[in-house]
């Protein structure tokens, strides 16, 4: 399976939809905010529908 990866369009219209911050309620971060999935894309195949600073991705 290839990975999909969000277009610009698509990435903006989530960091908008998430106020500009990463997707973890108690995180305010809005740097280097990465595309991720929170089940796993073997599961639910599909493009990325959050987006999560580094920080919480680890």
């Amino acid at each position: 399976m290839s990975r999909l990866y969000l277009t610009q369009r698509e990435y903006d219209a989530l960091l908008e939809a998430q106020g500009g911050t990463c997707c973890v309620a108690e995180c305010e971060e809005t740097e280097g905010l990465i595309a991720e999935h929170s089940t796993p894309n073997a599961l639910r195949p599909g493009k990325p529908y959050q987006l999560m600073c580094v920080a919480c991705h680890k």
